[in-house]
Formats: structure tokens, sequence, C-alpha cells
């Protein structure tokens, strides 16, 4: 006799195991009424209307795809994470749905429709209660812009609340670094369905303003010369309160500690505030702190830039003394290269308690660009150029550019290449390169044309350049009339 719980069991492995759609329509097996297999393979992944996002990108936003078994329950969740992606980017009329088609070999097509409509902008950003800084600088410091000319094309007037929780941060800052350090920024988004765009209020609390007062340094590191130290601070005594300025003193004041030998050295500021003058006064603790080396140095995310390139701009090295200043600092100049969206330094324990393993994680943003103009002259007529630059040259951080150029008296080409780290020095060193062919007269038998070239070596450290060029004339003769 069968044992009915063991053949329920056997059906349901059978329709799991689901290699192709397997269905039980109709044929009662001991009692147990059709069952059909609710997981089936998926063959391929289509999209359909999408402008804004590319086919790629699409798929990495869905599960379906990756997983490669279709469930309306994770085709759903995938529709939800389409309209998530293009609500982000500010196309708040979207819709996306699904369906699915038959293949030949027993598998299911999932094809995900999507009706973008049109994109929602920013109409306008309105401050108030900023009496101190006028809504022009405030706006110029922040990642949200108004809908613009170029909009279109810069993507930068997307309502994101994310981004715009990073422009309060920012809006912060900006007033931190000019003597508000209480500041307070709190936004309302309104969204216009008429105009299709949102309007954005900020309200600023600015607080007190402060400048800088007495300004010291105490140090518990016998023979560490406190003088020269002096020379990094760039906190004086009535100045304007910064936290920038605060945190370049303390790297600075440490990077000079280190150079003196005292890799170890640990620099903190001790603020006293002072409400009745509005100053802070500032101490300097210069201390020796633990003796950590760095162990090892990992750097992840860089698919297109080379790891030296990272590299050179720390400065220190795999087995040298940690020192916290100096790695804020190396963050700093990371961040600097203009290659990476960000930048996130993160540390561990080593292989023992005085070694610690430094994490380096960038997200790196486009450096190619590519452009093209048009104008008149009134000596050349209509003239044209088309260029391309690359910021970071096989990821090696160099510079390049060409571009071609053409009007009506001619044509030009130019050409210029720098290397930042010229032989491994701090020295970028670079030549730049140009072709100039231009009609100067014509006659009826004969035309001339002047053709100039020219080349240029540069060391972009300001201190000396050499440059070499050189011009040619030749004459050209043409048998026949020019008109």
């Amino acid at each position: 006799m069968i044992n009915p719980k063991l053949l329920r069991g056997a059906v349901s492995v059978i329709a799991i195991m689901g290699a192709s759609p397997m269905v039980f329509t109709g044929i009662p097996v001991l009692g147990v009424v059709a069952a059909q297999a609710q997981e089936q393979l998926v063959g391929s992944v289509l999209f359909e209307g999408n402008r804004r996002f590319s086919d790629a990108q699409l798929l990495a936003m869905v599960d379906v795809s990756a997983s490669g078994i279709y469930t309306t329950q994770r085709v759903a969740s995938d529709v939800e994470s389409i309209r998530q992606a293009y609500d982000r980017d500010g196309f708040l009329g979207v819709t996306v749905t699904s369906r699915t088609e038959p293949t030949a070999d027993g598998r299911v097509r999932v094809v995900f429709q999507v009706n973008e409509g049109e994109r929602a902008g920013i109409a306008a950003v309105n401050f108030t209660g900023n009496n101190a800084i006028s809504s022009g600088n405030l706006k110029g410091a922040m990642l949200t812009k108004e809908t613009g000319i170029l909009s279109w094309l810069l993507r930068d007037d997307t309502y994101d609340e994310q981004k715009l929780a990073v422009d309060r941060e920012r809006l912060r800052l900006y007033y931190a670094n000019r003597g508000y350090p209480d500041a307070q920024v709190t936004s309302v988004a309104e969204y216009d369905a008429a105009r299709n765009a949102y309007f954005i209020n900020f309200t600023v609390n600015e607080g007190q303003r402060y400048q800088f007062g007495n300004v010291g340094i105490e140090t518990s590191i016998n023979g560490l010369n406190t003088d020269v130290l002096r020379s990094t601070v760039q906190t004086g005594k009535g100045a304007q309160y910064s936290v920038s300025n605060l945190q370049e003193t303390i790297e600075d004041m440490a990077y000079e500690a280190t150079t003196q030998g005292y890799s170890f050295a640990d620099v903190r500021a001790r603020l006293d505030r002072d409400v009745a003058t509005g100053t802070f006064n500032v101490t300097y603790l210069v201390d020796e702190g633990a003796r950590i080396y760095v162990e090892r140095i990992n750097i992840t995310g860089n698919t297109k830039t080379r790891d030296f390139v990272i590299r050179r701009e720390l400065a220190f090295g795999e087995g040298d003394p940690f020192n916290r200043s100096m790695v804020v600092r190396g963050r700093t100049s990371i961040q600097d290269l203009g290659f990476f969206s960000a930048v996130e330094v993160t540390t561990a324990p080593g292989s023992s308690p005085d070694k610690v393993v430094l994490n380096i994680n960038v997200v790196e943003t486009s450096t190619g660009e590519y452009g093209a103009s048009a104008g008149y002259s009134t000596s050349d007529g209509i003239l044209g150029e088309v260029s391309l630059t690359e910021r970071n040259f096989l990821g090696r951080g160099q510079y390049l550019r060409a571009a071609i150029g053409a009007s009506q008296s001619g044509r030009t080409f130019d050409f210029s290449f720098t290397e930042p780290r010229f032989m491994g020095l701090k020295v970028a060193a670079g030549f730049d390169a140009y072709h100039r062919i231009s009609d100067e007269t014509t006659f009826e038998l004969l035309r001339f044309a002047v053709d100039r070239r020219s080349g240029a070596f540069r060391r972009a450290d300001h201190q000396c350049a050499q440059r070499l060029g050189f011009c040619r004339v030749r004459a050209q003769g043409y048998l026949g009339c020019e008109g």
C-alpha cells in the first residue's frame, strides 16, 4: 500500500525541481487534485519603453534575471525596484508593468514595459532666515539645482531626498566655515502637479557669529619644537570661526610633528566658548599617540584607476607608523584627484595589537569629456571645434586632450598631454602641440597657404618652462583659376 504522505511529498519535489513547467491538470492522484508548478525557468529578460536607463542598467536592478526563477512575487518586487529608480531620478509619473511570453524550450520570457512620462524638475529653491549669507551663495553650495537651460544634460535638477539630506549638511558646513558653528538647516519640498516640478524651501537658523580668540599649543612630547608648529596655525586671533581651518591646522600640525621625527604624534583641538565676546579660544594638544603601524593597505572599487595612483597620494605606506591625521590628509588628497565621487577610509585590526589594516574604498566617476562648439567670427566666418578630454588616461591619472577645429579660413589640430607625477616626483610635466593650416591669399593662378606647427614642453611647478616652436611657410601652386 502506498503511503499518501510520501506520494504528496514526491509530487512536491517534482514540482519544485521545475527544469521545465510541469502541469498536472484534472488528473486526480489518490485524492490529490491538480498541482501546477509555481516556479519556471527564465529564458530572457527584456525591457520596452525605457529611455532614461539602458537595458543593462535595468537588468542590474531586477532579481528575476539573477536568480533565473520566475515567480509572480519576484517580478512584482522587480517592478517596484524599477519604479523607485525612476522616482529617484524625478520621473514621478512612471508606470511599470510586466508580462511573460513562452519560449520554444519551455521557459518564459519576462518583459518589463516602462512608460516613463515626464521628468519632474526643480522650479525654485527658496531660503528664509539667511540674514548673513545670500541665497545665491547658498544655492552655489548645493548639489540640487533649479531647472535651467542645461538641466536636460546635467540632470542636476532632480528631486532626491537623499541628495537633499546631503545638501542640508553642506549648507550647515558652509555656515560653520563662515563663523556660524550652531547653524541649523531644515527643508520642505512641495510638488506642483500642474507644473510637474518641485518647490524646495529651506529654513535657516543661523545662530550667533563667532571668531577665534586666543590660540595656544600644549605638548607632552619632549624635544618637539612648538615654534615651528605655530607656523601651521590657520586659526589666528580675530579670524572668523571655521571648521575647515581647524581641521587643516590639526592635519598640518601632525604632519609637521612627523617631519620632526615624532611619527606617532596625535593632535587634538580643545575649544573654549565665550558667548559674551563671541569667541572660541583654541588650544592645540600635541601628545604621543599609540605606537601602531600600518600592516596593509587594501584598495577596492577602482576598476579603472591603477592602485599606484591612489597610493601615491598617501604620505605613508605599509610598515609606516599609523597617524590618524595623516590618514585624513591622505583621504582628502585622493578625493581632490577628481576621479572619485566618494572615498571611504576604514581601519581593521591587524595580525597583532600594534598593527592596523587600512581599507580604502572608492567610487569612480566619469573622467572623460567630449564637446562640440560652433560660432561665428568676422575674420574667419563660421567656425567649429570638436574635442575629447580624458583626465584619467588609461587609469594612470594622466591628462589628455585632442581637438579638431575648422573655419572658412583653415583647419586646426590641438593635442595636450600632462603627466602629474613626472619621474615619480611631485612635479607635473607635459607638452602641447598644435597644427594650423590657413589660406592667406588667393590669386588667379597661385594660392598661398600658411602651415604653422608648434610644440611646447611644460613643467607645472611654476618655477621654470622650456618652450620650443617652429613656423614654416610654404607656397602651393595650382593650375587653373580659383574663384
